[in-house]
């Protein structure tokens, strides 16, 4: 899987701790915390782009669980290319605390 990424609270090695499946064909999926872009060079054999999408949607809540850590706003994307580089799907979470809440 990605090594050699840094140690970040939603590195890829974390986000997408699966082995690739043979027989598919390979999807990268790259990360943005609202701060960095993290790009996969090494993506993932996948059956296909059902199962992209699956892997980058529960991506999401691994890269948010530490992601206010700087505030009370962020959007964290992945955004899945396939093997000829196109872009083919972006999965999107946004997390907005707000305080406070009251009458």
């Amino acid at each position: 899987m990605l090594m050699g990424m840094p140690n970040t609270p939603h590195g890829q090695d974390d986000a997408f701790g699966l082995p690739s499946e043979a027989g598919g064909q390979r999807y990268y999926f790259d990360t943005y915390d609202g701060e960095r872009f993290i790009p996969d060079n090494e993506g993932l054999i996948l059956s296909g782009l059902a199962k992209a999408k699956e892997e980058a949607v529960k991506a999401l809540p691994n890269m948010a669980r530490d992601g206010l850590a700087h505030g009370d706003f962020r959007e964290f994307v992945v955004e899945v290319r396939d093997e000829a580089g196109h872009k083919v799907l972006r999965a999107k979470l946004i997390l907005v605390v707000e305080a406070p809440l009251g009458p």
